[in-house]
């Protein structure tokens, strides 16, 4: 089979999802084209067309979609472009994972798709279909998107919006758009399937949880060697490939502090140096693409602790889990879809901070198997995902 996925980016929880099927789909005996936006500078071996091929590229088409909200319908040029490479190819499945980033037109994909009768499955990583404009309606508190936007309040959320607003023509035009009767919709979780069922959206949506490496993310991974990593101390770690309020960085810092005045140490993945209100002893480590490393990183750690605002099916808590280390989280969105309370970690009400430090203790105060932890989310592996895949591939052949 030949399948064209398509993605916004390389790196991150999503980028990693989306080389990780493509490596196994490769490896399994089908041929991939990947669209992306930049290259990767790690680089990679799959055929891949990119659309902003150059920094300039991604600049001029992220100003221009600043302009009007256009994110998703924007590098027209670039998007034909791609669109010739594809029709080359001859796909038998378009596989679209994020279409925002500033680099793809979907509805220039959709037309296309259309006239050449090719089944398109999109698998949703957010809530960005679901509104005119942004991807995070939950964590702003936005109910707009369910009676067509416009009038936008956070104009400044992601993808940022600086004069028009026209997020009530884009909520329009999404809809069109997925009347497409080819058209697959995947959610990697229970949370978000239900807001499309609920919202009237869509007829059709399966829900395919996303799946890592666990040849990479087990119980063998080495613990860390750094310098200031306290051994008597019990450790707490937070995790975040680009750290923000969404990702919930004010609460982060606020367990660490109080944590910190229990004993314990927190390290933190995503940043070059400590942020005012982080302990003293608090590690910073910079962010990295390296699965490795970040395996280590789970390792090392007594609990991990993930703060996010809104999540689909985070990557992150299948990934410590997986390395033995259980998980404290707010239940927001997928979140805690996978945590089992009292097997694999516990999750608490969103920004309820004395719950989730009584959780963290809770943890490192029991005595886990850590093979066992790791065993609660074996089926959560890339091997599980293609096969749900395949078979939704085969069945939009056949329809």
């Amino acid at each position: 089979m030949k399948i064209c996925i398509i993605n916004g980016s390389l790196h991150g929880s999503t980028g990693s999802i989306v080389l990780n099927l493509a490596s196994d789909l490769i490896n399994n005996g089908h041929e991939v084209l990947l669209v992306s936006s930049i290259p990767s500078p790690a680089g990679n071996k799959i055929n891949t067309f990119f659309t902003n091929k150059n920094r300039f590229n991604h600049i001029f088409f992220k100003l221009m979609s600043k302009i009007d909200g256009r994110d998703g319908f924007t590098n027209s040029f670039m998007t034909r472009k791609a669109i010739e490479e594809i029709k080359k190819f001859k796909p038998d499945i378009i596989h679209v994972h994020n279409v925002h980033g500033y680099y793809f037109n979907f509805a220039l994909l959709i037309d296309f798709a259309q006239s050449n009768h090719i089944p398109v499955l999109w698998t949703l990583h957010d809530c960005w279909i679901l509104t005119g404009r942004c991807c995070s309606f939950d964590f702003n508190g936005c109910n707009k998107w369910k009676n067509a936007c416009g009038d936008c309040p956070f104009k400044n959320a992601y993808p940022r919006t600086i004069l028009f607003d026209r997020s009530r023509h884009y909520w329009i035009l999404k809809r069109k758009l997925i009347e497409y009767e080819d058209l697959q919709l995947v959610s990697p979780s229970l949370w978000l399937s239900n807001l499309v069922k609920n919202s009237g959206l869509a007829k059709k949506i399966a829900v395919i949880n996303n799946g890592i490496d666990h040849s990479v993310f087990n119980c063998d991974a080495p613990k860390l060697v750094i310098d200031g990593l306290g051994r008597k101390k019990k450790l707490i770690g937070f995790a975040a490939y680009v750290w923000s309020d969404k990702k919930g960085l004010k609460q982060a810092i606020e367990i660490s502090a109080i944590m910190s005045k229990k004993g314990f140490q927190s390290v933190f993945l995503g940043f070059e140096q400590k942020l005012d209100g982080m302990p003293s002893d608090t590690i910073c480590l910079k962010k990295t693409n390296d699965q490795k490393y970040i395996a280590s990183f789970y390792s090392s750690l007594d609990c991990f602790v993930n703060t996010t605002q809104e999540d689909n099916f985070p990557t992150v808590n299948i990934e410590s889990i997986a390395c033995g280390t259980p998980v404290a989280t707010f239940n927001v969105g997928g979140a805690a879809e996978m945590v089992i309370n009292g097997i694999n970690g516990y999750f608490s009400k969103k920004n309820d901070i004395p719950q989730i430090c009584a959780n963290i203790e809770k943890i490192t105060n029991t005595r886990y198997s850590r093979n066992l932890v790791s065993e609660s989310v074996s089926k959560l592996n890339i091997d599980q995902m293609l096969k749900n895949y395949l078979a939704l591939y085969e069945n939009s052949r056949q329809q």
